[in-house]
């Protein structure tokens, strides 16, 4: 999300939340860019790779600049990420790794976190199943 773009959502969000006294997160693009800075990440480093558009560029009219740029994109490894917050002993019991659906009186499904979605709950159910069929299986060779 671009700078600019960053300090329009925070002043849409400043005004909706001057009706119930509450802050946005942020003052606008610098003061998000300052705490992702001096965000500690334990030891993963940061990494980045350069893009750029591959496709046919046009060869009539005004040519967008962001097909002919160079684009940065920086980042840190999401798997090491994840693994230092799991082993971080402040989020000992924190954390649900069970998925799991809930609906609402009008049996819609409420999403709540990663671990409430369809992709989670498809997984999960299918891994079972799996373990039952093969599990059978295998009772009834013996």
């Amino acid at each position: 999300m671009s700078a600019g773009n960053i300090d329009q959502l925070m002043k849409i969000w400043a005004s909706h939340g001057a009706e119930h006294g509450e802050k946005p997160p942020f003052l606008d693009h610098n003061n998000l860019y300052e705490t992702i800075d001096a965000t500690t990440i334990g030891d993963v480093p940061w990494q980045s790779f350069d893009t750029s558009y591959l496709d046919e560029i046009p060869q009539q009219g005004n040519v967008p600049p962001w097909m002919t740029a160079k684009h940065t994109v920086w980042f840190h490894d999401p798997r090491l990420l994840v693994h230092n917050i799991l082993s971080n002993p402040d989020f000992k019991d924190m954390f649900d790794a069970s998925p799991y659906q809930e609906y609402d009186a009008k049996n819609n499904h409420r999403y709540h976190d990663f671990m409430s979605g369809n992709w989670a709950w498809r997984h999960a159910v299918c891994l079972r199943v799996i373990c039952v069929l093969i599990s059978s299986s295998s009772i009834r060779r013996i």
